[in-house]
């Protein structure tokens, strides 16, 4: 089946009609279209990457010494056994020594012998959790 072209005449100040793909074909000139509009946006893209990079390598990442932060917390027997609550749910299977008793750190004895022996960190500034 042949398709039929409307052409309409350039005396009436009209451009020709432009056949349409049959179904099933692809319209090349609007592929065309898609891939520059792609490929325009891929290189702006690159370019901004690019700019930023190069801003961040001249100016350098801003450093600045944070200041000492002064925090006094009120101790109250109410926040103690709030802590101690906390310590016994989260941090007492890895950190507590039995023969101490204290947030010290313990071997870990999960840890596969192919990673070699790992020890928990202390904890704790404070050794006082003998009642624990």
């Amino acid at each position: 089946m042949a398709r039929r072209r409307v052409y309409s005449g350039w005396s009436a100040g009209i451009a020709p009609a432009v056949p349409s793909a049959a179904p099933g074909e692809f319209d090349l000139v609007a592929q065309m279209k898609v891939l520059r509009f792609l490929g325009y946006f891929v290189l702006v893209v690159i370019v901004a990457a690019a700019s930023f990079a190069g801003y961040i390598a001249i100016s350098g990442i801003a450093t600045y010494t944070p200041e000492k932060v002064n925090l006094r917390v009120e101790v109250t027997p109410a926040k103690v056994e709030r802590g101690r609550k906390y310590a016994s749910m989260l941090c007492i299977s890895c950190h507590l020594d039995p023969s101490t008793g204290t947030l010290t750190g313990k071997r870990l004895a999960d840890v596969p012998a192919s990673f070699g022996v790992a020890y928990s960190k202390n904890a704790s500034a404070c050794n006082d959790l003998q009642s624990l």
